[in-house]
């Protein structure tokens, strides 16, 4: 986390790090995906508790509580506690969006891979519907459907930058990634990022699908429905036509 700090506060870092240039590389693409504020507080936190640990009884009780305190910035109520959760909220609000308890029976928009449970939801007009030809449509759903479980599994940076993404149609045997963090989208659109997906997806599903990434625009919703044309057509009962 020291290591961290250096990278994002200073120009040359590079001369006060004793690692190699690939781990620095590495360092550069993490720090990414974290603030100032935070990393300052995860290392209060564990001095605090370096402090405490030396000569307490329950050392395996106090490891535990300083975990959570890590994840729960709304548990403390010192200054970079509050920074944290002030980004936390611009960040929402720059994107338009609120969370709410994700109901039975609607969609989930965002990859959820920390299992919180939430979904992203917009207060506005009914969600668009898409047909898709059948077999792009069970590769989507296949791929969705186990998404969060996907990019956890696989770990690393591919966890961490692909946090809060959506996956799309992207054509026939391609998936598009959309991001909502340039940060994150830097990451995970290089050709690596994405080959250790698809080599992922291929050896877990026995399935070759494509994979491409963009940068979600502004105010984008992503609560778009997909069917298939024999499934609108089942559901409408009247003649439909079509177009190109």
């Amino acid at each position: 986390m020291r290591n961290l700090l250096l990278i994002m506060t200073t120009d040359d870092a590079e001369n006060m790090l004793d690692m190699s240039e690939d781990n620095i590389k590495l360092l550069k693409e993490e720090a990414g995906l974290t603030r100032t504020e935070t990393l300052m507080r995860y290392i209060r936190v564990f001095s605090d508790l370096s402090n405490q640990i030396r000569y307490a009884s329950q050392k395996r009780v106090l490891v535990e509580l300083a975990f959570i305190r890590l994840t729960k910035p709304q548990m403390e109520e010192n200054l970079d506690s509050v920074v944290q959760r002030l980004n936390e909220i611009e960040e929402r609000l720059e994107e338009g969006r609120f969370t709410v308890p994700a109901a039975a029976g609607q969609p989930v928009s965002r990859a959820d891979p920390a299992g919180s449970g939430e979904e992203t939801m917009h207060a506005a007009d009914p969600p668009k519907q898409v047909t898709l030809p059948k077999t792009q449509l069970d590769d989507l759903n296949l791929i969705r459907n186990d998404w969060g479980k996907i990019i956890r599994e696989i770990g690393g940076s591919i966890k961490s930058s692909f946090r809060n993404t959506v996956v799309e149609p992207g054509g026939a045997d391609c998936l598009c990634v959309v991001f909502s963090a340039s940060e994150s989208y830097d990451i995970g659109s290089r050709p690596t990022a994405l080959g250790e997906i698809e080599r992922f997806v291929e050896q877990k599903f026995g399935k070759t699908i494509s994979f491409k990434a963009r940068l979600a625009g502004s105010g984008e919703r992503f609560d778009t429905i997909y069917v298939s044309e024999e499934e609108l057509k089942a559901n409408i009962h009247m003649d439909i036509t079509i177009e190109d």
